[in-house]
C-alpha cells in the first residue's frame, strides 16, 4: 500500500494510517490467514512491513496503545528495512524523514 506524494502530511499521520490498515487486516479473521504481509509506505515519511506470522499475534485490543505502541513495537523487531527471508517474516519499520520520532 502506498499513499501518494503529500498524501499523509506529516509522520504521525503515516504512523496513524497504517496502524489502522494493519489492525484492520489483522484482526479480521476472514483475511488475516490469507495474506503473507502488508508492506505500507508514506511517501516522505515511513515505510513499514508486518508479516502474518507477527501481525496475526499481535495484540490488537486498545491494551496495544494505538499507533505510538504499534511503531514502538515496531522499532523493537527491526528499526530498518529487512527484505530477507520469507514474506510472513519480513516486519520492520524505517523512518524516512528526520522529522519523525
Amino acid at each position: 500500500m502506498n499513499a501518494g506524494n503529500g498524501a499523509l502530511p506529516n509522520c504521525d499521520s503515516a504512523k496513524i494510517v497504517s496502524f489502522q490498515i494493519m489492525k484492520a487486516v489483522y484482526s479480521d479473521h476472514s483475511i488475516k490467514d490469507k495474506i503473507s504481509r502488508i508492506l505500507f509506505t508514506s511517501w516522505g515519511n515511513l515505510r513499514v512491513s508486518l508479516g502474518s506470522e507477527d501481525g496475526a499475534k499481535m495484540d490488537w485490543s486498545p491494551a496495544m496503545a494505538g499507533p505510538t505502541g504499534f511503531w514502538k513495537v515496531m522499532m523493537q523487531v527491526a528499526p530498518n528495512e529487512d527484505e530477507t527471508g520469507s514474506l510472513s517474516r519480513r516486519t520492520w519499520g524505517k523512518f524516512i524523514s528526520s522529522d519523525c520520532k
